[in-house]
């Protein structure tokens, strides 16, 4: 199974590699938006607790407003994390493939994760036995890797 889910892993990332997916660098308008952002929130929690009480920002208009940029630096990150996520370089990978046996679980795991939301292991399909006469799993024992469905990020 452990094999399969690497083939798996190593072949999506060159099938993404090949169609010029993951060298993709994080979008630098996305950047200066963010730093945007952390600058108007610290202006909106300033204004917010302004020594003079007649000068203050609402506190119903700061958190609206606050919600709004959190919201948007949140879509905003998560938008980078999955571009440095999916961002690998063929050079990395290549190491990867070839220090996989002495690569810790840690790394193995970090590696994976990078592309994969799940594995789906499928149930095995029951059969009529007719001489049961009722629904029986397959006698055999064989390990089918058709059963195997990647949840690709």
């Amino acid at each position: 199974m452990d094999d399969l889910i690497r083939e798996m892993v190593f072949e999506h990332h060159d099938k993404m590699s090949e169609a010029g997916e993951p060298v993709s660098e994080p979008d630098a308008e996305d950047q200066e938006r963010l730093e945007g952002i952390e600058e108007l929130l610290q202006e909106l929690w300033a204004q917010w607790k302004h020594p003079d009480k007649s000068q203050r920002l609402p506190g119903q208009d700061y958190f609206a407003m606050r919600a709004e940029l959190i919201k948007e630096r949140d879509e905003l990150l998560a938008a980078r994390s999955v571009v440095e996520n999916r961002t690998a370089s063929t050079d990395q990978v290549r190491d990867v493939r070839n220090g996989w046996d002495a690569a810790t679980i840690h790394e193995k795991r970090a590696f994976i994760n990078r592309y994969v939301e799940a594995v789906i292991i499928l149930p095995i399909e029951p059969v009529w036995n007719e001489k049961l006469g009722r629904v029986v799993r397959p006698g055999t024992r064989l390990f089918n890797e058709d059963l195997i469905e990647p949840v690709w990020r």
